[in-house]
């Protein structure tokens, strides 16, 4: 059944293809939703450009649009150290580290700021050291993230304690048919190791559980070593044990203890993140997770006083809507895509883009986007390689979905507005890879070439439009 629409397709001039002829490169009982825009505004061709749809990480482009809106380019989080000094070598009273979620915020970074105490002279706290996150309310992950991903490190936490991008790298060594783990002395990790030398295989597969605590058990089978980027899965405890390495090291006393609430002081010390537009680029290019909800929480926070997800995604909305995009028929559970409840439709995400191309207060947000063979998650997208250097785009994958949404440069020079959204792709990995490839390898192939017949005719408008002005010109 696939293959003859496959040669239809593959046979030029592509002149009768339709978006739903596109549909039978799927496997059978997907969702396709589709659109594209001209640089005006002005519908090419759609596909079910209404459905809801899940939209994983294209979510990322709503959560940009609002913090570019309503942040504004020059915004930096900054974590502060808040205390009194005097002077000497005592400081009287509670520090305070306040912490508003950066998630940018590495060791390195922590043990800069605490270095400044010392270059102060201060070798003694007095009081206790209390961590301010207090920016934040609510839980740290929203509805819908699958709870089988919670374990990796693209699920870590948004909290306002994130360190490390909320992550902590170790490694599976295999020798001599043992399993070991390699994991640095420093990581405040405890992990119980039960993991046999052997093929993985849906009798023996590689598995985790979290402990609570930041306490994880490795089972399953490998035969071969594998590096591991696990979620930090509680960030106080975690903060609290590289807190108390890092003043060890500095040689600073803490005579009280660590612990978690409201703190206060003057400014002794403060560390900036890069600014908005920076963190926008890598969470477009890299689809960075950890990014994406922390400004969300962080618009709730601005918008309502609390850094929680629901009011993050009522701030994006009432951000975006002035615009003249309403984006309250969509259903958003968080910033970052995780969330399988999440619901968008094709059009809402090209309307969105449209904004970005006419409307001044969003200039420079398409210039973020990664380019198709070029950077970022585009960079070796096998389907989207016969348009490198013309797409930008934002992927949305995980499991069954394959989404991207951004702006295709024609031959013309025109910007075209361009979504597809599949849903319920199912089928071995493999074959599923392969045929995505195929759709979206012919399907850029007849944008390009305008293989639709509604895309032909603005080409044959302005084809009309040059004879007539040429024909003008030869009568004067």
């Amino acid at each position: 059944m696939r293959l003859i629409p496959l040669l239809l397709l593959l046979l030029a001039p592509l002149i009768s293809a339709r978006p739903a002829d596109f549909e039978a490169l799927l496997p059978a009982g997907s969702q396709l939703g589709m659109i594209v825009l001209s640089e005006k505004g002005a519908i090419l061709t759609e596909h079910q450009a209404d459905t809801l749809m899940v939209p994983a990480s294209t979510v990322k482009l709503i959560t940009a649009t609002a913090a570019w809106l309503s942040l504004g380019e020059s915004f930096r989080y900054e974590t502060e150290l808040l205390g009194q000094t005097n002077g000497g070598a005592l400081l009287s009273g509670d520090l305070t580290l306040k912490m508003r979620g950066d998630p940018t915020l590495t060791r390195a970074d922590l043990f800069r700021l605490f270095s400044s105490l010392k270059r102060q002279g201060i070798e003694v706290i007095q009081g206790d050291l209390v961590v301010d996150g207090t920016v934040f309310a609510g839980y740290d992950r929203a509805k819908g993230w699958p709870w089988d991903d919670l374990g990796i490190c693209f699920s870590a936490p948004a909290s306002a304690y994130i360190l490390d991008h909320g992550c902590a790298d170790i490694r599976l060594a295999t020798r001599g048919g043992n399993v070991t783990i390699e994991k640095p002395a420093h990581l405040p990790l405890d992990i119980d190791n039960q993991v046999r030398f052997g093929p993985t295989s849906n009798a023996c597969p590689l598995e985790m559980d979290r402990l609570g605590s930041n306490r994880y058990a490795l089972s399953g089978c490998t035969e071969r070593s594998l590096p591991m980027s696990i979620a930090i899965d509680d960030p106080k405890i975690y903060l609290q044990a590289v807190l108390r390495q890092q003043l060890l090291e500095l040689g600073i006393t803490l005579q009280g203890i660590v612990r978690f609430g409201p703190g206060q002081g003057e400014v002794i010390a403060v560390h900036r993140s890069a600014p908005l537009t920076e963190l926008v680029r890598e969470l477009l290019h890299e689809s960075d997770n950890q990014i994406s909800d922390s400004l969300l929480r962080t618009l709730g926070q601005k918008r309502y006083g609390q850094g929680r997800y629901a009011l993050g995604v009522d701030a994006a909305i009432n951000s975006i809507k002035p615009l003249g995009l309403d984006l309250s028929h969509a259903e958003l559970m968080d910033g970052s895509g995780l969330s399988r409840y999440n619901l968008v439709t094709p059009r809402q995400l090209a309307d969105l883009l449209m904004l970005w191309q006419q409307h001044p207060a969003l200039a420079g947000l398409a210039e973020q986007l990664p380019v198709a063979g070029v950077s970022g998650t585009l960079t070796h997208r096998p389907g989207v390689q016969n348009v490198k250097g013309l797409l930008r785009a934002k992927s949305g994958s995980f499991g069954q979905v394959a989404n991207l949404a951004g702006l295709l440069e024609t031959p013309q020079g025109e910007h075209w507005v361009v979504v597809q959204m599949i849903n319920g792709l199912v089928g071995q990995p493999a074959q599923r890879r392969q045929q995505l490839k195929e759709f979206e390898s012919l399907w850029y192939q007849c944008l390009l070439s305008r293989c639709i017949p509604d895309l032909q005719k603005p080409v044959a408008a302005a084809d009309n439009a040059n004879k007539a002005q040429q024909n003008s010109g030869n009568s004067s």
